[in-house]
């Protein structure tokens, strides 16, 4: 990502779906530093614009600062798809997958394109492997859901256990001193001995 004041503007101004004044900040903080980051968010605020070549250029060149970023590649397919550059977004979508065989999305996506380019039988095949990747995916998702409620769970117990033992108010010390023998045998020593002057 980038700290730049005007990437961060930036983005404000593409939250607000002011695409033209997002694309000023971009160009602004494309000026100061060359980032990845920066070109991708640009390239989306010109394919909001319907500005497809640019676009493409931005994702040009976040791939070249970034050749072993499969997302680089996937992106950029979505948009030569977009584009009319079919061909060109099956070889990008390669080149996702190549670099990461895991990404459903891809694999989906790719299926898509060979659907269209009339190869049914491989997009048969990348469909199917995507959704075995999404399940995949989810059941790891649950996996790391389960054990993040674990460790949730394990962490306020023992802070219910440190509560305990501790006491945090003054009705619980109180309590303490009037239940716990100990304490009240100190409590009645102090009161004996605690306020005689010496």
């Amino acid at each position: 990502m980038s700290n730049n004041p005007n990437f961060l503007k930036g983005k404000e101004f593409y939250k607000a779906q002011k695409f033209n004044d997002a694309i000023a900040e971009f160009s602004i903080a494309i000026s100061k530093e060359e980032n990845p980051y920066i070109y991708y968010e640009r390239a989306m605020a010109y394919v909001h614009n319907n500005n497809l070549k640019l676009a493409l250029a931005d994702l040009n060149v976040a791939a070249e600062l970034q050749p072993e970023n499969p997302f680089r590649f996937s992106s950029r397919a979505y948009i030569k798809d977009l584009a009319g550059d079919t061909l060109g977004a099956v070889e990008d979508y390669e080149k996702c997958i190549a670099l990461d065989d895991t990404d459903a999305i891809a694999h989906n996506n790719l299926g898509i394109l060979a659907d269209k380019l009339g190869r049914k039988e491989k997009a048969k095949k990348l469909v199917k492997r995507a959704d075995r990747l999404a399940a995949a995916n989810e059941y790891l998702k649950n996996i790391e859901f389960e054990k993040r409620e674990k460790k949730k769970e394990e962490l306020a117990q023992t802070q219910e256990i440190k509560d305990q033992k501790k006491p945090n108010s003054t009705f619980q010390i109180i309590k303490e001193t009037l239940t716990n023998k100990e304490r009240f045998n100190e409590f009645i020593t102090f009161v004996k001995h605690g306020f005689k002057q010496k």
